[in-house]
């Protein structure tokens, strides 16, 4: 049985403790006997596949009656976020997606680590000033293809109370 990465990279396999390895090969005395590997994206890849159409990253092979070989394929897949201000003080977020695998439907917004649901999918999204209260926020994405997460940059946004506004009327006595 024996187990690779694509020429290409983008990953590693992981057997039990044994990890980083770019190929391991069993020699297999009993059929019964069973292997699991797991193929291992690097950082700003996801898996893809196995060379034998198996989409799960982790795989366990049993019952071995002939020789089995088989490359895991990763692909880059990116997302970058940029912030702008609209007008009414509306905050604009932005995603730039990258690679075949980086999919809007695949996008997911987070704040201060929790996940925006009603961004999800989203490649800009608008808050209103006045549904955000005073605080700091780290806002990132994350794309998830098969159980494997790219995470995008952080922005942290920083909103300050609206100083309260304070109008002076200025009496002066003439005195005659």
């Amino acid at each position: 049985a024996r187990y690779r990465v694509d020429k290409n990279g983008g990953g590693t396999l992981s057997v039990g403790n044994d990890t980083g390895n770019s190929s391991v090969t069993y020699t297999v005395t009993d059929p019964d006997k069973s292997i699991t590997v797991t193929a291992v994206p690097a950082e700003g890849h996801v898996f893809v596949k196995w060379s034998d159409g198996v989409t799960s990253k982790t795989r366990t092979d049993t019952g071995f009656k002939q020789n089995l070989d088989v490359t895991a394929v990763f692909a880059a897949a990116s997302v970058h976020i940029s912030e702008g201000k609209a007008s009414a003080g509306s905050y604009v977020f932005k995603a730039a997606l990258e690679g075949k695998y980086a999919k809007r439907e695949n996008l997911h917004w987070f704040a201060n680590g929790q996940e925006v649901k009603e961004a999800a999918g989203q490649t800009t999204v608008t808050v209103s000033a006045s549904a955000i209260t005073s605080g700091s926020y780290k806002i990132y994405a994350v794309v998830v293809y098969n159980d494997c997460a790219v995470v995008s940059n952080a922005l942290t946004i920083t909103v300050s109370p609206e100083p309260a506004s304070v109008s002076y009327t200025h009496l002066r006595a003439h005195e005659t």
